[in-house]
């Protein structure tokens, strides 16, 4: 009989989406040893400003209950940021776990809310940092407009 590895545990990163969601995809077997990857992600995912995370789990294969103290951890950790996060995808065992320790809908039920207010958040914060980056780039264009002026003689240009 051949004793098969289980499948190593991996975390990668897709996105941000067009809405702003960004997205964990989780693969293999997670447990009291490895759990700390979703969150190392889920941090790293923050501090690059990434308020909206999808913690993928359609390629777990096992996880216990470290790792889902660990999503719900996380799940905290993003809304002190205003921010959310929700897992999607869950296979039937990892389902029976959330279930089994009564979050299953905590940590899945704001997939049905991500576009409402958690994608609205995300896409007012894209406009609003859009809008200042084309005021500096309007205020760099006038400058340089300004300075044509005065170098060629003409005056000052009317704002």
């Amino acid at each position: 009989m051949v004793n098969a590895d289980p499948p190593a545990a991996r975390i990668r990163t897709h996105g941000p989406s067009a809405r702003g969601v960004f997205c964990l995809i989780a693969s293999g077997e997670f447990d009291r040893d490895n759990a700390d990857l979703i969150q190392t992600a889920v941090c790293a995912a923050l501090a690059a400003g990434r308020h909206t995370i999808v913690v993928d789990l359609g390629r777990v294969t096992f996880l216990d209950a470290t790792t889902v103290n660990v999503l719900v951890r996380c799940q905290s950790l993003a809304a002190a940021h205003r921010g959310s996060l929700y897992v999607r995808n869950a296979r039937p065992v990892v389902v029976r776990v959330l279930d089994g320790t009564g979050t299953h809908e905590m940590l899945t039920e704001a997939e049905a809310a991500a576009s409402g207010p958690a994608e609205l958040v995300a896409t007012s914060r894209f406009l609003v940092d859009r809008a200042h980056t084309l005021r500096a780039e309007t205020r760099r264009i006038i400058a340089t407009i300004h300075a044509d002026r005065r170098r060629s003689g003409r005056g000052r240009v009317a704002e």
